[in-house]
């Protein structure tokens, strides 16, 4: 038997045997949120808009080694791997929240970070991290707060908060953040919920609502403790930016979903890449083996 509840009430209670994932998914989410994020197609001009070059870090227990890849305007580069060997990692470093111990991170042709040294403008950069309560907020400030934080250098001497609470009641509900309250503090907030809030942040655009197109988006992990209808609305956020032409590098566990939208796929192995496969020649039983170490 599967009882499945909806915003704390009980909606149906069926038979296990023979429901289907799809039905599963539409007594959990309703009916009008079930539209799948649609496909971005594959950039026709290849021009690596982001460049690794031979990156590593880390340590001992936890490590990346001369990394290498490239991301064309428009792009998708799925990351698969079973976790643990070096995706959260490798995502702080082409994000820059790390120092390398080898290699360069280029963005349209600048080197934004490179070995001993970090000069990453995080205007040009969106990034769900893959510990948002560790890295992507401040947890004793308020949700207003953190949803304007890479704004603040911009805002006028005499904020105008009435407009700043406006902008963050709209991100709050578009991003379906609970409870949508701006003055409470985000260290307060669900794991789902949290994850949504630095979603909301790095691909809502605030406090405008019309951002320039940053040139990455990197998204450990992004849809992590969501339900299938949140998880839908930040893969159109994410795939919409690329559509726009950002290069967006994806890191999941969901392979189906990697199968389904990403350009191209790399595999992470022990911290090294092991191959990249375009979308027409990834499948499951390929991808599945070199997720466990088959060259």
């Amino acid at each position: 038997m599967v009882a499945v509840l909806r915003q704390g009430r009980l909606i149906e209670e069926k038979a296990a045997e023979g429901l289907t994932s799809s039905e599963l998914a539409r007594l959990m989410v309703g009916e009008s949120n079930l539209r799948k994020a649609d496909r971005i197609p594959a950039p026709t001009a290849l021009k690596p808009r982001l460049e690794v070059q031979g990156l590593s870090a880390g340590d001992a227990f936890d490590s990346i080694e001369n990394i290498g890849f490239t991301i064309a305007a428009g792009e998708i580069l799925g990351i698969a791997g079973v976790s643990g060997n070096g995706q959260g990692l490798l995502a702080d470093a082409v994000a820059g929240l790390l120092r390398p111990a080898a290699g360069e991170v280029i963005l349209d042709g600048e080197p934004i970070h490179r070995e001993g040294a970090v000069r990453a403008d995080y205007r040009r950069v969106s990034y769900i991290p893959e510990r948002p309560l560790q890295n992507a907020v401040a947890a004793e400030l308020d949700l207003m707060v953190n949803l304007h934080v890479k704004k603040i250098t911009e805002f006028p001497f005499w904020l105008r908060w009435g407009s700043a609470q406006q902008n963050t009641e709209k991100a709050l509900e578009g991003f379906d953040v609970r409870p949508r309250d701006p003055r409470r503090k985000a260290g307060q907030l669900s794991g789902g919920n949290l994850q949504k809030l630095v979603s909301a942040r790095e691909l809502g655009g605030l406090p405008s609502g019309s951002p320039d197109v940053p040139g990455l988006v990197i998204a450990c992990y992004p849809t992590m403790g969501l339900d299938v209808s949140a998880t839908q609305a930040i893969y159109a956020k994410l795939f919409g930016y690329a559509s726009k032409g950002s290069a967006v590098l994806w890191i999941s566990e969901d392979l189906d979903d990697l199968l389904t939208y990403a350009h191209r796929i790399a595999v992470l192995f022990h911290g090294k890449i092991l191959r990249t496969i375009d979308h027409e020649n990834a499948d499951r039983n390929t991808i599945g083996a070199l997720m466990m170490g088959a060259e």
